[in-house]
This record gives C-alpha cells, sequence and structure tokens, in this order.
C-alpha cells in the first residue's frame, strides 16, 4: 500500500473517508476533487467517483473507483489567477 495524504477542501481524509472505503459502505461517490501528496513529496490532483458492487441479494461484495489525473488542468487554472 502507497502511504498518501489526501485533502479535500483543506482538510486531511483519512483513508476510511476516501471514495473507495465509502462506496464499500455502499456510497456513491461522484466527480470528487482530491489532492493527494505521495510519499515522495509529489502533489497530483485527482477527479474520484466511485461505486458499490453488489451481489444478487443486495449485498456489497465489493467497489469500484475511476480517478482521472487533473493535475495539469489544475496547475494550468493557479497560472491564469496569478496572471489576473
Amino acid at each position: 500500500m502507497i502511504d498518501t495524504i489526501a485533502v479535500k477542501d483543506g482538510h486531511i481524509i483519512s483513508r476510511e473517508d476516501r471514495p473507495l472505503s465509502r462506496a464499500m459502505r455502499g456510497e456513491l461517490v461522484d466527480h470528487e476533487e482530491f489532492a493527494y501528496t505521495l510519499p515522495s513529496g509529489v502533489e497530483r490532483f485527482l477527479l474520484s467517483s466511485a461505486r458499490p458492487i453488489r451481489n444478487p441479494d443486495g449485498a456489497i461484495v465489493g467497489a469500484v473507483q475511476i480517478s482521472l489525473d487533473i493535475t495539469d488542468r489544475k496547475r494550468g487554472e493557479e497560472q491564469r489567477k496569478l496572471l489576473q
């Protein structure tokens, strides 16, 4: 497991409150932005969605998450703000 720090809206988000863990509890997560700091110190921005996977009886048997790396977009937005 890679040890990362996740931040959303200026608050550190525990592993239990990240999209995949929330989906494992039955939540639907749509298009939430997170800043992740990797152990190397590199920061990446991800746009994430997650869904629970249920068996025919409706019990949660897993979850799936999809994340889009939006780091370049976020850095471009920051540069435009500085130029204004």
